[in-house]
């Protein structure tokens, strides 16, 4: 059973923004067609194997998993972002907080981009990035002068997926250290 037909057994009109909205679909549905509530066996069967289809899709499934990331309490992420003790939960909310969507997650970001631990810094730098940050930007730009090569390539990363975030290309050259950024900095300047 393709999935058009699926959404058309369980009535579903438009493609379902996550598996939890196929299920109450299902349920719907299955009080209708049960054979004890006065349906018969081939339609609850159809019903069945249609729920099943929707339930294995890929595309669904992975739209789950995106709308579970994106109601992340920001809030929640940011005090463990600052106040978490070990380097890798401060690295999973910087992650977190870059999936949020929520631009005001930069309060606390901010604080991830001083951290001690290079991985948590360029989780936040990552995350900055994601979120298009535009007011991180000088920031952004003064961590140049300390950092490792690694942290430089996402710094570039970052600045490159700002709009705005790489004023001149000029100030950019000066900044870059790293034969690594270096070469990205020479692919983006091709592709201009």
């Amino acid at each position: 059973m393709n999935r058009s037909e699926s959404m058309r057994l369980l009535g579903i009109s438009t493609f379902p923004k996550d598996i939890d909205e196929v299920k109450e679909a299902y349920r719907r549905q299955a009080k209708r067609f049960h054979p004890d509530s006065g349906g018969d066996d081939r339609s609850f069967t159809a019903l069945t194997d249609a729920y099943h289809t929707l339930m294995n899709d890929r595309q669904i499934r992975t739209r789950k998993t995106v709308n579970r990331v994106t109601s992340v309490d920001v809030v929640k992420m940011g005090r463990l972002l600052i106040g978490g003790s070990m380097p890798q939960l401060r690295k999973f909310a910087a992650e977190s907080l870059g999936q949020s969507g929520k631009r005001s997650a930069y309060a606390y970001l901010k604080y991830g981009l001083a951290d001690s631990d290079e991985s948590v810094r360029i989780a936040s730098i990552r995350a900055v990035g994601r979120l298009h940050i535009r007011q991180s930007v000088g920031l952004l730009r003064s961590m140049f002068r300390t950092s490792s090569s690694t942290q430089e390539v996402e710094l570039l990363h970052a600045l490159l997926r700002i709009p705005g975030g790489i004023p001149s290309i000029s100030d950019i050259i000066r900044l870059v250290q790293s034969r690594e950024a270096k070469s990205l900095l020479a692919e983006y300047m091709k592709r201009k």
